[in-house]
């Protein structure tokens, strides 16, 4: 008789541990997730890219926008090593107005085509897959170059020329890239297990790497893949 009430009231308490395991599943975890503080001269916009476009070609100057997401490794490297270097950021300030979205955000974003949509319903429409994704915006609101993921300082900076100095009009950025191809970078990234190929990350440090994609299961090495 006394059976019974036991076995409820231990199922009850394991009725947490489910409902949180189950809300870890769905939300994911990065491998070497980095919370990132962003810089104080991104703009602080009011979310209508039309506007806004409009504000920086009045500056003589072009919109990047930078999507990430909470915790994104990548993210964090490009603020920390690539944002933080004086000649890349004085570029920044005066040729670019930079706008952060979180590709998982509610808040309201005015498209330059004058629709409205959530930040995450925006980085769908825009097919965003990657964290960091940058787009640049020329003085139209049309997207002239984009970034999927994190790359280098060294071809970050000719990726800035080509955009700063308007060669869009002059070509690809393939072939700009190619023709200006940026010096080997010296030293060498931090052994940090998410810079790793999957191939030589350990079976139980696989199983936390929680960055999945909708689409799909395999995590990359150079990016945030969007989390389910």
């Amino acid at each position: 008789m006394h059976k019974l009430p036991c076995l409820i009231i231990s199922l009850l308490m394991l009725l947490p541990i489910f409902s949180s395991a189950e809300e870890g599943q769905r939300q994911g975890k990065f491998l070497g997730a980095r919370e990132t503080a962003y810089p104080d001269w991104f703009k602080a916009s009011f979310m209508e890219l039309g506007e806004d476009v409009q504000e920086a070609a009045e500056e003589g100057k072009r919109v990047m926008l930078f999507f990430h997401q909470d915790g994104c490794p990548y993210c964090n490297l490009m603020v920390e090593r690539n944002l933080s270097q004086k000649d890349i950021q004085e570029t920044m300030k005066a040729k670019l107005d930079v706008i952060e979205i979180n590709m998982w955000g509610d808040r309201e974003v005015g498209a330059v085509n004058g629709k409205t949509y959530t930040e995450k319903r925006f980085a769908e429409v825009l097919k965003v897959q990657f964290t960091p994704t940058l787009l640049f915006l020329d003085e139209s609101g049309k997207v002239i170059l984009r970034l999927n993921g994190y790359i280098p300082p060294n071809t970050f900076k000719t990726a800035l020329g080509y955009v700063n100095g308007h060669k869009e009009k002059e070509g690809s950025y393939r072939n700009y890239l190619a023709a200006n191809k940026p010096p080997k970078a010296a030293g060498k990234l931090h052994n940090e297990v998410f810079f790793l190929p999957p191939s030589m990350i350990s079976a139980g440090e696989r199983g936390r790497w929680r960055s999945f994609s909708s689409r799909s299961s395999v995590p990359t090495v150079t990016n945030c893949i969007k989390r389910c």
